[in-house]
This record gives C-alpha cells, structure tokens and sequence, in this order.
C-alpha cells in the first residue's frame, strides 16, 4: 500500500513538471564558437605527408653584397691603373699640334716639355701652355685636354714682319714691333728692311715703340698678301713722310704713318689701277683725302 502511493505521487510530480508524457523536454543551447584575433591568419589544412619548406632569407641581401664587392673592386683597380701611368715611364695617349706651319712638331714638342715616351697622364696642360707662352716663335697657344687620351695644342707662329737695323746688325721684328731674332747678317725669311733709323742695343723679347718704326709695321701688316710681298724696304728717316718702296722702285708715300689700314687699303686698289692701264708709276701718294698715282 505504502509503495504504490509513492509510485502515484511520483507520477504526480513528473507530471506536473513535464507534462503528461512523463519525457522531459530538449533544451536547445547554442554550440559555443571560438573567437579569432583580427589579422591573425589561420593556417591551411596540412596534406599528410608533405613537409613544408621554410622560406628563403637574406638572396636579396647576399646578391646586393656581391655587386657592391664588384663595384669597389673595379674602382680599386683603375686606380692602381691610374698609379702605374702616373709614375711609371710607358707610353700613354698623343700629343697633337694643330696651326703650325714653320714650325716642327718636334720643336713643338721641345718647347712645351713633352719629352719620349709621350704619356698623357704624367703631362699638365696648364704647364705646358705656360712654356709655349714663353717661346718668341709662338704668338698665342691653347692647351686642353681631350677624351680620351689626347693633348691638344692649338697655336699661331709668331712671324716676322720685317728687318730692322740696330747698332750690331740687324732683328726680326712681329708686327707688334717685338724682337723675334737678331744677327749680324739677315737671313731666313724674306720680309722688307726698315731703313733710315737704326735701333739701340735690343734684346730678344723687347718691343720698339718709336712711332714712326710702328707705323710703317701696322702699315705693313694691314697689306694684303699679294701687295705685301712687293714691298722690299720702308724709309722711316722723316718721320713725317714715310716712303715706302717696291721692288720695281715704284715709291709710295705714307705721310706721318697715322691710319695704317685707310692707307694700305689706298696702296692696293692703286697699284692695281696702275697695272691693269699699264702706267709708268713715279710715286703713289695714300693721303686718304686726295690719294693720287704720279706717272
């Protein structure tokens, strides 16, 4: 009696509890999801059997290595290059004159310091322009260098003019008036004679500055070159009538000497006057006012 009251009471109780179908009900709780950090990258799935190869490091720094090495050692050895031809005696680059005419190369040469065998490297230009500088038979020179392994010279010879007579011979003169060369004979080149006034004691290098001496020079220098070649002396004993002569004994006056270029101008178109009429030419007069061909 006692056991199936309890039974009836247990009955009661799962009854009021779950029902009249004595189950209790499911109770649906959410599966649980873990949480992943941001940026955090989740490895594939691993196939079995293959193992991962890690990643290569430091090609990139290795590779960069080498060429700097490369680099370096290239400038190394042109340096040591470089140091060998500067001190060493081989031959290195040329040396190339340009302008003269009278000239030698190997006066050039002579000249400028430029001994055998040539090396460029163990030359200066500045130096060397410097010495050119110093040699009367050059009027103006330019040294320079050129890539890759050349020395250019670039100059103008110093030519004289004409000859005068100083107290122990004669002197080449440029047409600046400046001692070229000086003997007690004339020979070389074939250049009018100042006459009519004799110079002091001149050495090379010096320049004369009588007026009547640089007029009949700029006169003579303002020549062309085929009338040039006609004159064979210029008497400068009145200075106020300079005479100058040609070869044929044609005179020719240049007043005081004063505008050298008007005159030398006036000289040529009137010895051309006179050779295309045939005339019989006493003297020619250059007074640019009133020049006149006297026959």
């Amino acid at each position: 009696m006692t056991r199936k009251l309890r039974d009836g009471q247990e009955r009661y109780q799962n009854n009021h509890m779950y029902g009249t179908s004595g189950q209790r009900p499911e109770v649906f709780i959410p599966p649980t999801v873990p949480t992943v950090p941001e940026n955090t990258a989740t490895p594939g799935p691993r196939r079995p059997g293959v193992r991962r190869r890690p990643p290569r490091r430091g090609s990139g720094g290795r590779r960069r290595r080498f060429g700097s090495r490369r680099v370096w050692t290239i400038v190394l050895l042109i340096f040591i290059i470089w140091g060998i031809l500067r001190i060493a005696p081989v031959p290195f680059g040329k040396v190339t004159i340009q302008g003269n005419s009278q000239l030698t190369t190997a006066d050039v040469y002579r000249a400028a310091g430029v001994g055998a065998p040539i090396n460029v490297i163990q030359l200066s230009p500045s130096q060397m322009e410097k010495r050119l500088h110093e040699d009367l038979r050059i009027g103006t020179v330019s040294v320079s260098r050129r890539f890759p392994a050349t020395i250019v010279v670039q100059l103008s010879e110093r030519r004289p003019i004409a000859v005068v007579m100083t107290m122990f011979g004669f002197a080449y003169v440029d047409p600046t008036g400046m001692i070229m060369a000086s003997g007690a004979q004339i020979k070389g080149a074939s250049v009018p004679i100042i006459t009519g006034k004799k110079v002091d004691t001149v050495l090379l290098g010096d320049t004369l500055t009588d007026a009547a001496v640089q007029g009949a020079l700029q006169y003579l220098h303002a020549l062309p070159a085929s009338v040039q070649g006609r004159i064979t002396e210029v008497n400068v004993a009145n200075p106020q009538d300079i005479i100058a002569y040609t070869g044929d004994g044609t005179a020719i006056h240049l007043g005081k000497g004063d505008v050298p270029q008007e005159r030398a101008k006036i000289t040529g178109e009137l010895l051309r006057q006179a050779g295309e009429q045939r005339i019989a030419v006493q003297y020619v007069d250059t007074d640019p006012s009133a020049p006149i061909i006297k026959n």
